[in-house]
């Protein structure tokens, strides 16, 4: 099954969070909740692999997610318009590990853009080749009957059980990206920031949580 994520398997230092990316998208098919826990997991490998391959970045005492991305000299690299889109990523995969409430194809589809958006950026600066590409929202797979939710997944899981660094130059590249690091798949200059209360942005995506 084809996966808007596939373009990362050509790189192989990328294979970790390609893997947990692909996985995020798949998982749409049986539960949207685990689809946005995949895809917080594979945003927090992929942020971690940036920090331990840019000689610009060191990871700090407590290499924690959120502390990672609010981190000022990892906000100095990344194109300002990823901000939200990796605050959004991480939000969703929190709620829906530590909440009841479903979450809809919608919103889960949203973070697989945003997650999508930020792999492209690490490609566009640390892959050794690339090429521009578009999410396409066809090749996320429909539920079927058997959904389930992250509670009722991890139950039946308890069940069942008994690169060296010195990128500057990617860099360089990176920035001569201009627009397209800006446009990230022609979304993003749209979106503009998730505000604080939870609902949606001016001219943008709804990213407010139930």
């Amino acid at each position: 099954m084809a996966s808007n994520f596939d373009f990362l398997s050509s790189e192989p230092r990328f294979h970790d969070f390609a893997r947990i990316a692909v996985q995020a998208e798949r998982a749409m098919a049986f539960s949207p909740e685990m689809a946005a826990i995949y895809a917080r997991k594979a945003l927090e490998t992929a942020v971690l692999w940036v920090y331990r391959h840019d000689d610009a970045l060191s990871l700090p005492y407590r290499p924690q997610i959120s502390a990672l991305i609010y981190d000022a000299s990892f906000q100095d690299i990344i194109p300002s318009e990823l901000f939200p889109l990796l605050k959004y990523v991480i939000r969703m995969g929190n709620f829906a590990v530590h909440r009841t409430d479903p979450v809809s194809r919608g919103q889960v589809v949203l973070a697989l853009k945003d997650l999508f958006a930020f792999l492209e950026w690490v490609a566009c600066c640390y892959a050794r080749a690339y090429e521009e590409r578009r999410f396409d929202e066809s090749l996320v797979p429909q539920a079927g009957a058997d959904r389930l939710t992250a509670a009722e997944l991890a139950k039946k899981k308890a069940g069942g059980s008994a690169g060296g660094k010195g990128r500057r130059t990617f860099r360089a590249r990176c920035c001569a990206f201009g627009e397209g690091c800006r446009a990230l798949g022609g979304e993003a200059r749209e979106r503009g920031a998730a505000p604080r209360d939870g609902g949606a942005a001016a001219g943008g995506p709804d990213r407010g949580l139930p």
